[in-house]
């Protein structure tokens, strides 16, 4: 690795919980989980071969787009 600077790393993951009871032993949960809420693009490093024809290009992104999972559970 050289010494090539790179923007800071930020991926904002948030998660929602909504429990709703309905007697003492039974309940119904939902949730919502986002990764990456902001869908913000961070690129690899750049190619620092001085001799390759793409030099100094950002070619690759190193996270993944923004994901939602949805979980509804029933306990009884």
């Amino acid at each position: 690795m050289s010494d090539c600077r790179l923007p800071a790393y930020l991926s904002e993951n948030i998660s929602l919980l909504k429990k709703v009871r309905f007697d003492e032993k039974r309940s119904l949960e939902f949730q919502a989980e986002f990764f990456n809420i902001f869908n913000r693009t961070i690129f690899d490093v750049p190619d620092l071969d001085v001799a390759s024809p793409t030099f100094g290009r950002l070619t690759g992104q190193v996270n993944t787009p923004r994901q939602i999972q949805l979980v509804a559970k029933f306990r009884f």
